[in-house]
């Protein structure tokens, strides 16, 4: 009898019917995902990598991956339509106000009862524990994560921490771990040259310009800044403080500080702190040459990807993630237990700025941060875990 039909064959017709299933999986599989961010959150780098994840979601699977931005549906709906429900401010849940034991008693309950309902429940480790510092913000980031199925970080530094941390619970060792880095800032307007932003700001063309912006959060931030406005003692060298906080009260005695700062050191400029709009953010970036990240115990600091994003020699911290990031793409950085190395830094910054540090911190944003490469990332790990 004659062999008609061979293995070869049927691998053969296998592989087709394999390809097949393939091209078609995007349209018979949907993928909905509910990011816990809040409307109007100020930290504009997360919301773009979220939308950089709605993309590249998208792209692979076509209108059948959804990615909604809000955190109203993890409360109000008791079966929210979602696959996957990620967490990035644990204490967005719950408006940035200071949480008591019920709220978390309450939030146990609801990624319990998520957990049942099957929806998997991913936590982005933006901080360690939350900046405020508050009595039972450890507790909730511990309670938050027992119920985690995945984790993401943005260095190597994060996971060894949170193994250190969390490793030896027993619900910890079952949990997956991805990785994806800071994101660059896109969406910020960025249209105006350096002449015209000193002109705006008053800063004469040959100044090197060590610029700091967002809220000055700690005592310890304040101390940082001070030492250096002493440190920076050449004329050419202006320490430009954006946002030096205090602004308003009522007794005046913290304006007061600002004013005694601004006597002490008259070559340098102690702006009070107030909300500086998206449009006007170009005005300080693009007078500065050098962007100062002051967060000395944080995890992670947005100002860094800022700085990459607007072509800014950066100096931050040698900790936390920051550490890592700042070696890896050869910027300077402080030690935050002793500020005797501000010194060395802030001449090493200004050297840099001066020989295009900052175009190349640019082009390496563009490389490793993109929207494509963080995107896709999200997306890849979305996939995994679901």
């Amino acid at each position: 009898m004659t062999k008609i039909f061979g293995w070869n064959s049927f691998a053969v017709l296998l592989s087709c019917l394999l390809d097949i299933i393939y091209e078609f999986i995007p349209y018979i599989f949907i993928i909905k995902i509910l990011a816990t961010l809040p409307d109007g959150m100020l930290n504009l780098s997360v919301h773009e990598m979220m939308q950089a994840a709605e993309q590249a979601g998208k792209t692979s699977w076509g209108n059948d991956f959804v990615l909604d931005m809000a955190v109203a549906p993890f409360w109000e709906t008791a079966d929210p339509n979602y696959d996957l429900i990620h967490i990035h401010w644990v204490e967005a849940l719950f408006d940035w106000k200071e949480v008591t034991l019920a709220d978390i008693d309450r939030l146990v309950n609801r990624l319990q009862q998520l957990r049942q309902q099957g929806k998997k429940i991913v936590i982005s480790r933006h901080n360690s524990i939350p900046h405020r510092r508050a009595e039972h913000d450890a507790l909730l980031y511990h309670k938050s994560f027992e119920f985690a199925d995945a984790v993401f970080h943005m260095e190597q530094f994060s996971y060894d921490e949170y193994q250190e941390w969390y490793g030896q619970h027993d619900w910890a060792k079952s949990q997956q771990h991805f990785f994806a880095p800071l994101m660059i800032y896109t969406q910020l307007p960025n249209t105006i040259s350096k002449a015209v932003a000193r002109q705006q700001l008053q800063i004469a063309p040959e100044k090197t310009v060590f610029m700091v912006l967002g809220s000055i959060r700690n005592g310890a931030e304040r101390q940082l800044l001070e030492t250096i406005a002493s440190k920076l003692n050449q004329p050419s060298e202006l320490l430009y403080v954006a946002q030096w906080p205090f602004y308003g009260q009522r007794l005046g005695v913290k304006q007061w500080r600002q004013w005694q700062l601004q006597r002490q050191y008259p070559q340098h400029h102690f702006e009070a702190a107030r909300p500086i709009p998206d449009e006007q953010m170009q005005v300080y970036l693009n007078a500065a040459d050098v962007l100062i990240s002051p967060r000395m115990d944080s995890l992670n600091s947005g100002l860094i990807s800022l700085g990459f994003s607007f072509g800014l020699t950066v100096l931050g911290p040698a900790t936390g993630n920051m550490q890592n990031v700042l070696a890896q793409s050869g910027n300077p950085s402080y030690d935050p237990q002793n500020l005797k190395t501000l010194d060395e830094s802030l001449q090493q910054a200004k050297k840099l700025a001066k020989i295009g540090k900052g175009e190349e911190n640019l082009i390496f944003a563009q490389r490793e941060w993109s929207w494509q490469r963080v995107g896709t990332l999200h997306v890849a790990a979305y996939k995994e875990i679901v």
